[in-house]
């Protein structure tokens, strides 16, 4: 699972208006142990 700090590839799309829709790099700040309990969608971003 994801640790924090570590650098994961992340899929943005599908992007609103004039934001960036790759696949880039991004930073995980979440807590390990909450990283630990499984996949979670956050929608609205």
């Amino acid at each position: 699972m994801y640790k924090r700090g570590q650098i994961v590839l992340v899929n943005l799309n599908p992007q609103k208006n004039s934001e960036a829709g790759k696949i880039r790099p991004c930073i995980v700040i979440s807590d390990t142990d909450v990283n630990n309990i499984g996949y979670v969608r956050i929608k609205g971003w």
